[in-house]
């Protein structure tokens, strides 16, 4: 087909480029631009919403990646998987890199093994059988080298002979040795993570028994980078009128314990604080609750309660069940 010449910009709800269409301008796109068997736009590319990844990749891979400069920040697939306890793989994607310098894409899906050294396996150094490891797509601006994975304990890896930009799309938990098994969900910068393990492998409080604000470390279970995570609390007691509290670590929120929460406390309470109490008149009670909430700089939140009988094997239970994550 002939060259299809635009206006200095234009703003459109959606193109199709098909054959050997050429496009020559500016484009704002509020919706979806689709490229097929080779369709080119020479110019600016502003994207406002979802590109047709699959094509577009294939697109910038046969031309210069940098010339269809995706938004700052852009993100889009590389959704990461768990495959064994070595192992995590990454769907196709596209997205900016790290400096928003370079375009990242693949239309392959990339397998990381923390047991290889340098691309597609770890930065350097030996694996640390207790760590938390960043999991990037790195990419070579020359556009030699295909894109692959990489696994670093930093969120700024060492980049193997080859490759010069990167963009973290995830973290994996090591444990002994072995990754914990993950469900993570979300195709922007937005994740959430599962995890699929039982639940009793990711305790990070255990019968606590403190009766004022106490600082508890989610750090085992949530990455660095997180400060939104999702638990699970068990609260073991002898008495219908025991109470717990959680809240952020750092939050002004008084302390509930010695008063079981009125229904106005439950309904109301700000966000980053979670209240619960015992009921029935059981010898022993277990009050379950699956919450979400904030959590410090660190981490971190705060929990207290007010135990009838401390100890005994009654105390509060506490459980990472899962996070948010913005890559």
């Amino acid at each position: 087909m002939a060259q299809i010449l635009g206006f200095p910009r234009l703003c459109l709800e959606s193109l199709i480029l098909k054959d050997s269409s050429v496009f020559v301008g500016t484009v704002e796109f509020r919706n979806c631009v689709r490229f097929t068997h080779g369709g080119t736009l020479k110019g600016d590319l502003i994207m406002n919403d979802e590109v047709c990844i699959d094509e577009f990749c294939n697109v910038v891979n046969n031309g210069n990646p940098n010339q269809l400069k995706y938004p700052k920040g852009y993100m889009c697939g590389f959704e990461m998987s768990y495959v064994n306890s070595n192992t995590v793989s990454l769907q196709a994607g596209a997205c900016r890199d790290y400096n928003d310098s370079y375009n990242i894409c693949t239309t392959n899906p990339l397998t990381i093994d923390i047991t290889v050294s340098g691309a597609g396996g770890l930065d350097f150094g030996t694996e640390n059988f207790i760590d938390w490891y960043a999991v990037h797509v790195i990419a070579d601006s020359t556009g030699i080298n295909a894109p692959v994975g990489l696994l670093s304990l930093s969120a700024s890896p060492s980049l193997p002979v080859g490759y010069d930009v990167f963009r973290r799309v995830g973290w994996v938990r090591n444990s002994l040795g072995n990754f914990i098994p993950f469900k993570q969900s979300g195709k922007d910068k937005d994740r959430k993570y599962c995890y699929d393990n039982f639940v009793l492998f990711n305790i990070v409080l255990a019968g606590g028994t403190a009766s004022q604000w106490t600082t508890v470390s989610l750090s085992n279970r949530v990455p660095p980078t997180s400060c939104y995570v999702y638990l699970q609390a068990n609260f073991n007691s002898s008495d219908p009128g025991d109470d717990w509290a959680f809240r952020t670590t750092g939050s002004a929120y008084g302390s509930p314990v010695g008063n079981i929460p009125s229904p106005l406390e439950r309904a109301y309470a700000p966000q980053n604080v979670q209240l619960g109490f015992t009921t029935g008149p059981f010898i022993f009670n277990e009050a379950r609750k699956q919450m979400e909430m904030c959590t410090g700089v660190n981490q971190q939140i705060d929990y207290a309660s007010d135990l009838s009988f401390p100890g005994f094997g009654f105390g509060v239970d506490l459980f990472v069940i899962g996070f948010d994550d913005v890559i």
